[in-house]
């Protein structure tokens, strides 16, 4: 019998991880080019990861869900409850024929991002009935076709709650978050632990939103039989918080308090911190990575390991990270950029995230962007040399093992078999 290409990450913290003085860090790469290269449902999925795998033996992807249709996502119990499994044997078989494995699923590009924050129709500006109810639908079937469908236990992205500005700035108490989303949502989050919390503080009303949406998806699909945890990303926008140290924070603990797992995770996007964006904080702190790596709660921590200039999307390359400290120095300009000093090296900000006590697992993924010019084979040379670069800082450091099962997944000196011993039942030789 074929085995499913996916490891269950959440069962490899709980039990690998978790109550032991272990770190885990598993490098992957993002298979944006899939679609972003002008592909069209799973053909050539895994190209572009198979391209990379040869090239430094990186096997572990994150899997971009641009591939799913508006069809598919409409009428997910068709493609569930089809007991042939067609779908989902499909893209497995195409994970096989490029020798990869999927250790997480990202929000895509297109239709799950893009196209909800280019409509300025975000979760909330939806009516209440119909219109929130269809795109309440929509992110659960995603969730059900990662976990169910796939096996993958980790989501990482974003979704739009709000695009109204008003929200941007008017503020409610965080006490007062059942009431205010029950209010002006189909959601209802009844009563919430605020364990951590000061329930007094002022939110913004986009940061409630955004805490409320992130709550019922996580409920959703943490109470199935086949769990997936959706961790939040944080981005460079007012509306789609949280964007700031405070708010990332307050998200892991709320989310923390008010989840059955007893624990959450972050998901962070290297290139979102260096610039403004639309953020209305102007405090340094908000911009430098290294001030992030020691406020995260964990135990997760998933990152789109991009360099951070201009946020272009763009992998540690030796050529990139150089170009991030020049701006650093200010040798040269980038714009929307305020803070240059505060401007760090990935992966330094990598062995900061691994001294901060909190952190117990790490997925690290670069995310390239491209469209149908890139010349993927070189862009695959690009992820392939910052992967290796990434790996060797890891190295280094003296204190982690490279697993004899995975190439680029490391853990703690003297904890070797506990994460081989889990992989060896996921891994096919």
């Amino acid at each position: 019998m074929k085995m499913p290409r996916a490891i269950p990450l959440l069962d490899i913290y709980e039990k690998a991880v978790r109550d032991t003085d272990a770190k885990v860090v598993m490098l992957c790469a993002n298979n944006y080019p899939a679609k972003l290269a002008g592909n069209f449902g799973i053909d050539n999925l895994f190209y572009f990861n198979g391209l990379v795998r040869k090239k430094c033996k990186l096997n572990l992807v994150e899997v971009s869900d641009d591939f799913w249709g508006i069809e598919q996502l409409l009428f997910p119990e068709q493609i569930l409850g089809d007991k042939s499994r067609k779908h989902f044997s499909a893209i497995e078989e195409k994970a096989r024929e490029e020798r990869v494995y999927f250790i997480a699923m990202g929000t895509g590009a297109l239709f799950s991002y893009a196209y909800i924050k280019e409509t300025d129709t975000a979760f909330f500006e939806f009516p209440k009935g119909r219109g929130q109810r269809g795109m309440l639908n929509i992110y659960n079937a995603y969730a059900d076709f990662a976990a169910a469908g796939l096996g993958i236990q980790l989501y990482n992205g974003r979704r739009n709650a709000t695009r109204n500005p008003n929200n941007f700035t008017e503020k409610i108490q965080l006490k007062d978050i059942s009431t205010f989303i029950k209010d002006i949502s189909i959601i209802d989050i009844g009563n919430v632990n605020f364990a951590g919390l000061d329930p007094e503080i002022q939110i913004s009303k986009s940061e409630a939103m955004n805490l409320a949406l992130a709550l019922a998806l996580n409920r959703y699909s943490l109470a199935k039989p086949n769990r997936v945890l959706q961790l939040v990303e944080q981005m460079q926008y007012a509306g789609m918080e949280p964007n700031t140290v405070e708010q990332v924070v307050r998200f892991d603990n709320f989310l923390n308090a008010n989840l059955p797992l007893g624990y959450f995770g972050y998901m962070a996007d290297n290139g979102h911190v260096g610039v403004r964006g639309t953020r209305i904080t102007n405090n340094p702190n908000d911009y430098d990575l290294f001030e992030f790596a020691k406020a995260y709660s964990g135990p997760i921590l998933a990152i789109h390991h991009n360099i951070l200039f201009e946020n272009e999307k763009q992998p540690g390359t030796k050529a990139n990270l150089e170009r991030d400290m020049d701006v650093q120095r200010e040798i040269i300009k980038a714009k929307d950029m305020p803070y240059p000093n505060r401007i760090r090296g990935i992966n330094e900000y990598i062995l900061r995230a691994f001294d901060n006590p909190n952190i117990k697992l790490m997925i690290v993924s670069p995310e390239p962007k491209c469209n149908m010019c890139t010349n993927i084979e070189r862009l695959a040379s690009e992820v392939a040399e910052a992967t290796i670069i990434t790996a060797d800082k890891i190295r280094a450091t003296g204190k982690y093992q490279e697993s004899k099962i995975i190439p680029f997944a490391f853990i703690t000196k003297g904890h070797e078999d506990r994460l081989d011993n889990m992989l060896r039942q996921y891994i096919q030789n």
